[in-house]
């Protein structure tokens, strides 16, 4: 947007730009944070019941394994849980 790709008058960009100012300013907070990790267990888990293996295997396969870097992934894109 700031290239001026955007489409319409300068009003609007100036409206857009001010959004995004207020969104990243404001904190994720606890609520999104458990929301988030909510969601990451929901993904490794149907990620653990798609590749066929319990919670155990997970954590004790080893680091570059492809089921477990698959679904970590998965959980990466889709939320902002940290890898941990």
């Amino acid at each position: 947007m700031r290239r001026g790709w955007c489409f319409g008058s300068e009003e609007f960009r100036q409206q857009i730009f001010e959004r995004v100012a207020v969104a990243v300013r404001r904190p994720a907070g606890p609520i999104l944070a458990a929301h988030n990790e909510e969601q990451a267990v929901r993904l490794i888990a149907r990620g653990l019941k798609a590749v066929g293996l319990a919670a155990g295997d997970l954590q004790a396969a080893a680091k570059g394994d492809p089921d477990k870097i698959a679904i970590a992934a998965v959980v990466k894109r889709r939320t902002i849980m940290q890898n941990e």
